[in-house]
């Protein structure tokens, strides 16, 4: 098949497959879109990438080995594309998208990309990415976010097929946008994965993460941002609720932008006296950050109050990794495996996060179960040769079903 992902992009993955020495524009980085690229360049099928990116004007196309590239630019101003809901953007990139038709197009997100998509005669699936009704509640600014829910809704409005990645979000959908046809299901894959498979099949004490004499447990949060829907001041209040009740040493360890040392999440900590015990890591390298967190922590502790997915709940799991999520917290806890992998509680409430991270301190055994059950999870459902079969499956479906 010739097939057409239309979607943000993230250029490190395409480069083997691009012309040696190209100069691409800076992304917008999309790590799974272009996996996936990759995945179904390798199975065979002929992928097309189009995808905007900022601080670009003009068009930009690329032919490579099984992957081209077709690239435009925003205009400058966001003001300009939020108020005429990226009539110039969509009108390029619907253009590109029948001077290269494809077999099937798949757009991510139902927003900008999407858009073009809908508009256009080809056979198509649009995965709804996020939730734009919770995602208007807890960020800001509105007038933004409203834009988008009302993109949201004529996208899905005119979309042939929806592919999501959680049963909260075929919830959404349904109870929302009104969808009555149906919709699949597919998970996103790791695609970071240290997972030793053999080891899924020995004792749990084989895998175990050996403790220092210092911090028996070491707590983990991954988060690019602090406040609002990250919800990490919950965090730090719940770490202070536990170093009260609980007389085993342990530490915690922020990660990602906005828990830099001497940032805001950090003085903000400080002021309300609530860094101690705590390290304010900042932000890693992708790679990188999964090293750090795989050669210092024992426990995974995610606070966010949405996710309609969670890939870093799955790139924590293949580390070996037990969790602590929220039951409210949109996908997270289906994710996690509504328990399997660990402990869901009511992130909202700093008690009932301090009384999941005390099981996870002082029970040994349990952390070690759940950091096997954390490494099967993953094989079972986010491999990504299993992920991309699924893709394909679906693709091959829709085009050869001609009312599709």
């Amino acid at each position: 098949m010739k097939i057409g992902l239309v979607m943000p992009v993230s250029w490190e993955p395409l480069l083997p497959y691009l012309p040696q020495g190209v100069k691409l524009p800076e992304p917008l980085k999309f790590e799974f879109g272009s996996h996936l690229a990759v995945a179904l360049r390798k199975l065979g099928h002929e992928v097309h990438v189009f995808t905007l990116c900022q601080l670009f004007q003009g068009e930009m196309h690329v032919s490579g080995d099984g992957i081209h590239v077709h690239i435009t630019g925003y205009r400058k101003g966001a003001w300009r594309y939020t108020l005429d809901f990226y009539r110039t953007e969509s009108r390029v990139l619907l253009k590109m998208l029948n001077t290269f038709p494809c077999d099937i197009l798949h757009a991510h997100w139902t927003y900008e990309f999407a858009l073009p998509v809908v508009k256009s005669t080809f056979k198509h699936v649009v995965s709804v990415r996020d939730a734009p009704w919770k995602v208007l509640w807890l960020f800001t600014p509105k007038s933004f976010r409203t834009m988008r829910l009302i993109l949201a809704y004529y996208v899905i409005s005119r979309s042939k097929n929806l592919l999501v990645a959680s049963p909260y979000m075929e919830k959404y959908c349904r109870r929302w946008h009104c969808w009555k046809d149906p919709i699949r299901i597919i998970p996103n894959a790791i695609i970071s994965c240290e997972l030793d498979l053999p080891q899924l099949d020995k004792t749990p004490a084989v895998i175990k993460k050996q403790s220092s004499d210092e911090y028996p447990v070491v707590f983990a949060a991954i988060s690019n941002g602090f406040f609002g829907c990250k919800n990490l001041p919950k965090l730090l209040k719940a770490y202070s609720f536990l170093r009260q009740i609980t007389s085993v040493p342990c530490e915690l360890r922020l990660y990602g932008w906005g828990s830099e040392q001497s940032g805001d999440g950090h003085l903000w900590a400080r002021e309300k006296g609530l860094d101690k015990g705590v390290v304010f890591c900042g932000k890693f390298s992708h790679g990188e950050l999964l090293k750090e967190v795989k050669r210092a922590a024992h426990v995974f502790v995610h606070p966010s109050l949405e996710e309609s997915f969670g890939n870093v709940i799955v790139e924590a799991m293949s580390i070996g990794l037990p969790t602590i999520v929220g039951k409210h917290s949109g996908a997270a806890a289906w994710v996690a495996g509504e328990g399997m992998t660990g402990l869901v509680v009511d992130v909202r409430k700093p008690i009932s996060i301090a009384r999941a991270m005390k099981v996870m301190l002082e029970d040994e055994a349990f952390r070690s179960e759940k950091s096997t059950l954390a490494l099967r999870l993953v094989r079972e459902r986010y491999m990504m040769e299993s992920v991309v079969e699924q893709h394909e499956k679906l693709y091959s479906e829709i085009v050869n079903n001609k009312e599709a």
